[in-house]
């Protein structure tokens, strides 16, 4: 994590709250370029199911959006983007908890 850290130039915003049984996967943590920009890739699991949630710098701000398998929304300085399996509400909750 701390390597993906430092290739995308920010730390990681980490959920406080994580649907039971999850757990962040540390050495799957990646960096990709998403539009140009570095992009952090955590990803979660509880061991049978997975999910991811991708990071960059951003600025403004964007509602949460919630589109099939993925919620995205925006701070004032990051973007975020979810995705997975699980139930809107979860996802919901992950967001809330996800203070950069």
């Amino acid at each position: 994590l701390e390597q993906a850290e430092q290739k995308a130039g920010f730390e990681a915003a980490l959920p406080k709250y994580l649907p039971p049984g999850y757990r962040l996967c540390c050495d799957q943590a990646a960096v990709i370029e998403v539009k140009g920009h570095p992009t952090l890739w955590l990803s979660f699991t509880n061991g049978a199911d997975t999910f991811s949630l991708f990071q960059r710098r951003a600025s403004g701000s964007l509602e949460p959006t919630l589109r099939g398998r993925s919620l995205i929304w925006q701070d004032e300085n990051f973007r975020f983007t979810l995705m997975g399996t699980l139930a809107a509400d979860e996802m919901q909750k992950i967001r809330a908890s996800v203070k950069p």
